[in-house]
Parts: structure tokens; sequence; C-alpha cells
């Protein structure tokens, strides 16, 4: 992330926050513990206003499934990103890979890049229309999705 996040307003703010969280909580893949994400990110979505729900056949790698209703007159929209990371061997990195840390206006983590900051901002997006009230023509998911590495759920 470049610049200065405040510089850039609330909503960038709240994108960097959520993905700092996110890199905190280790979903390494294997094993795949990403239940605890997707219990952050329903905690953050259902704040917002949002129906949410886990679901998924292993209870240490449940998805999460966040939705704002439309009102039927349009398509609905799915928003999809993964929870779980690769491996991070700590050698090699120059900060803990599982810390969020931020360093001349970047974030340094293992998932910034994939996919936990590109799944923030989806869910800030989300839950930024679930606040609004507005009611969009067609239902807006937010899916956070377990295994992604190495198989998909």
């Amino acid at each position: 992330m470049s610049g200065g996040a405040s510089a850039a307003g609330p909503d960038l703010d709240e994108v960097v926050e959520l993905t700092r969280d996110l890199v905190r909580i280790d979903t390494s893949n294997p094993p795949g513990r990403e239940t605890p994400a997707a219990r952050h990110l329903l905690a953050y979505m259902e704040e917002a206003g949002a129906e949410c729900e886990l679901a998924g056949p292993d209870p240490e790698r449940l998805n999460l499934i966040a939705r704002v209703r439309g009102s039927g007159e349009g398509p609905s929209l799915m928003l999809m990103g993964h929870t779980d990371v690769v491996p991070a061997p700590r050698e090699g990195w120059s900060v803990d890979p599982f810390e969020g840390v931020i360093r001349d206006g970047r974030i340094y983590g293992r998932g910034v890049a994939d996919m936990k900051g590109e799944l923030a901002a989806r869910a800030v997006a989300v839950a930024r229309l679930a606040r609004s009230g507005r009611i969009p023509a067609g239902d807006v998911v937010l899916v956070a999705e377990s295994d992604e590495e190495r198989n998909v759920s």
C-alpha cells in the first residue's frame, strides 16, 4: 500500500486495519486453520449489518458468506476471496510475516498481496453498502473461502 492511509480517507484506513487483522491470523495451508479469520470477518460484517453465516464440512476450515439483500429487481453480485495462505518460513523475512507491519507506507506480511488485502477491500466495500441502508437491485454477497491454496472448498 503506497501513501499514508489517513490522507486517503476512512475507507482506506479501514482496509489497512482489516488487512493487518487478517495477516495476524496464521492461516497457513497446510494445515489450514481458516476459521479464526472467517469468524473475525463474520463479526466485522455482522457489525455492519450484513446477513452472515459460516459454512463448510470442516469446523477448522469454515467459509464466510455475508449478504446484503437486494430488492430482487436485478442480478446478484458475488465478491470472493480466500483466507488461507501458503506457508511462510520466517527466515527470509525482514519482519514477522504474521504481524502486519507498516513500513514506509506499505503493509508487510503473509497474505497481504494474495489475498488478504484484496479480501479486506472487498469486505469494506460490502460493509459500507450494508451500513448505508441502501438496497441494491440484486444481492451483494461476500464469500471468504478456505483451502484455496491446495483445494477449493
